[in-house]
């Protein structure tokens, strides 16, 4: 039976989960442990299903543990959830990805916390999107499906604050790089498709390696 929400936060469990909000502005907490495994704390896996229904509906993601090996967070549906915020302070050195194949209604993903391993790749990203990196020095990749950045103007928005890590592979020709309330020193921006960068912003924003 779905958990119905209203203007609430409630976080996954161990068990496979059917979250259904309501018309406010929810919040819904998942976690991945170590090897992604329920016995290590993962809430977040396959074959969940999260409805954010009306309203602005945050899925906050918290990655924690040491893995053996890289993990890919995939078959996770979620419709109608406006912003996925990941926070990563994993210790290993393996990658983190999370497939946004069954996702749909995102306007804003992120790595918006992470330790000295918190690297995280968002892949199979269905929309062009606002990207969120704050607070961390690792590498946030997003990967759009390839269809969607096929176009010559393709244009995304990125926010930093407190950011000094790397953001890549985003392969849009236009991006808009906005500096938040915290500076920022980004030891890289990639795109292999970038034709134009506009800086906005209050704060001091340092790029490291060239452009």
């Amino acid at each position: 039976k779905p958990i119905r929400l209203e203007n609430t936060v409630t976080n996954l469990t161990t068990a496979t989960d059917d979250v259904v909000a309501g018309a406010g502005k929810d919040t819904i907490g998942a976690a991945v442990g170590t090897n992604s495994l329920p016995s290590n704390g993962t809430t977040a896996q396959a074959g969940d299903t999260i409805d954010g229904g009306l309203g602005m509906d945050t899925l906050k993601l918290s990655i924690s543990g040491t893995h053996t090996a890289a993990q890919t967070l995939s078959n996770l549906t979620v419709n109608n959830v406006e912003v996925i915020a990941v926070s990563n302070f994993e210790t290993s050195s393996n990658l983190d990805t999370i497939d946004l194949s069954l996702v749909t209604g995102v306007t804003e993903i992120g790595l918006v916390a992470s330790g000295g391993d918190g690297d995280v790749t968002f892949s199979n990203v269905p929309n062009l999107m606002t990207i969120n990196a704050s607070a961390g020095d690792q590498t946030l990749t997003v990967t759009y499906a390839a269809t969607l950045v096929a176009g010559a103007a393709d244009a995304n928005t990125i926010n930093v604050s407190g950011f000094t890590g790397t953001i890549s592979n985003l392969k849009v020709e236009d991006i808009t790089l906005n500096s938040g309330t915290v500076k920022s020193t980004i030891t890289a921006l990639t795109s292999t498709e970038a034709k134009s960068l506009t800086i906005t912003g209050d704060t001091n924003l340092t790029i490291t390696d060239a452009l």
